[in-house]
């Protein structure tokens, strides 16, 4: 789950360094076709470069050297991590903040993407019940329920209402050049990207700013055609062309219309403006730089040997987060057995397991466990058949061999303490709640 948010918030930076560079340089340019690639790439560098692999950006000591390798002794280095059971397996609490976090952002994204899915829907459901002419390689939708043209694909949606010829043929001229220039695609992706990062106000400007683009690229569609720029902007003003209260479809509200008039009076750029695009680019240097920070793991020194086999107190550098990490996995995970807790049983479970050469885990072992039940064992052992890839060293081709300790306590119901294993440290305690007081089993 960390992983998860680790992620967003990187795509989340990455895109906000490449909205702010296109403010900065790109905004007050006219080269419309060179701003739409420049903001959808931007989205796509979002999404795609914390996912890439890449060299780490790390400081490293001058002293670094090649380590040997040696056997290393079983030593207790991680404090216990306690998790408490209910009597009906339950976790409580421990779901923690990060699992709530996780809910409020699938909630939220989830709801955002039901109201697009809803819009589509109802797109679906105009273009059914409207009069269409086919116009190749464009459809016409004539509706009742259209209040201002818009278009959606090669569709363009159309009210009953009768305009005059020339302002017709200019609501055509516009809508022909979004769905010629498949616009509609990008309206999608940037409502799809929305959902997903809504956290983001970055991706709302985004969306703006695409949106806003793409209307430049129809309005300069439409005067390409020898269309008077003065009896354009007057029927922009007349008619509130596109002013559609759906996000999906191609359209314009009344915050648009006094950029689009500035742009559409604005002089083209001179073509040494391009030069611009050259001087945004080290921001996609800044974003591949911001997205391999962080990761490069730490090479051992000549003082410093690194371990073919130990145990999962000495150290873990391969698993995601880190050793308190790997605890944690296994402790809100462990479900205390239904039996053992009736039957009073506790008692500590030792696990071995290897990791392969390319972070698999396998081969789990129960080493020991309580003699009264091997329920505990194989609880522990289920959990650890979980566990993802540890990370491991491009030129690590060794299996290593990694050991974990579960205690399992009860806690009667006079609140003293069950603990057939009293001041043994483990890597992880477990807590269950007695449902009746019974005396508890030995290891």
């Amino acid at each position: 789950m960390q992983a998860l948010f680790i992620y967003l918030l990187k795509a989340g930076c990455i895109l906000a360094i490449c909205y702010t560079a296109w403010h900065l340089l790109l905004r007050k340019e006219t080269f419309y076709q060179y701003n739409r690639i420049w903001l959808l790439s931007g989205y796509i560098c979002s999404l795609m470069l914390p996912l890439l692999p890449m060299p780490s950006i790390a400081l490293l000591s001058p002293q670094l050297g090649v380590a040997k390798r040696v056997a290393a002794p079983v030593s207790r280095m991680l404090d216990p991590v306690t998790i408490r059971v209910t009597a009906d397996g339950g976790t409580g609490w421990l779901a923690g903040p990060w699992q709530w976090l996780t809910l409020i952002y699938v909630l939220v994204a989830g709801i955002l993407l039901l109201l697009h899915v809803l819009q589509l829907l109802h797109v679906r459901k105009l273009k059914r019940s409207g009069v269409v002419i086919a116009a190749a390689p464009y459809l016409l939708v004539y509706s009742k329920q259209v209040t201002t043209p818009f278009s959606f694909g090669h569709s363009i949606f159309l009210p009953c209402d009768s305009y005059d010829p020339d302002t017709l043929h200019q609501v055509l001229l516009h809508e022909k050049a979004h769905a010629s220039q498949r616009h509609t695609w990008d309206t999608v992706f940037a409502a799809c990207y929305c959902c997903l990062c809504w956290y983001n106000p970055f991706a709302w400007m985004m969306k703006r700013a695409l949106l806003l683009n793409l209307e430049y690229l129809a309005d300069a569609a439409v005067l390409e055609q020898q269309v008077p720029r003065g009896q354009y902007q007057h029927n922009l003003l007349a008619i509130g062309v596109f002013r559609h209260t759906r996000s999906i479809v191609n359209r314009f509200g009344h915050s648009y219309l006094k950029n689009r008039i500035t742009m559409m009076n604005k002089l083209p750029s001179r073509t040494a403006s391009k030069l611009k695009y050259l001087m945004a680019i080290p921001a996609i240097g800044i974003a591949i730089g911001l997205s391999a920070a962080g990761n490069e793991p730490r090479r051992p020194s000549p003082e410093m040997p690194a371990f073919t086999s130990m145990a999962l107190n000495d150290t873990l550098p391969g698993f995601p987060g880190g050793k308190k990490a790997f605890a944690k996995f296994v402790a809100q995970r462990v479900r205390y057995p239904r039996a053992a807790q009736e039957q009073g049983v506790t008692g500590v479970v030792e696990a071995q397991y290897t990791i392969l050469a390319d972070g698999t885990p396998t081969n789990v072992i129960i080493l020991k466990q309580p003699a009264a039940s091997n329920l505990m064992g194989e609880e522990v052992k289920r959990v650890l058949a979980l566990m993802p890839k540890f990370e491991t060293s491009p030129g690590n081709k060794t299996p290593v061999q990694r050991t974990v300790s579960v205690k399992f306590m009860l806690n009667r119901p006079d609140n003293t303490m069950a603990d057939a294993a009293p001041g043994v440290k483990t890597d992880v305690v477990v807590v269950g709640y007695a449902p009746a007081s019974k005396p508890s089993q030995g290891r």
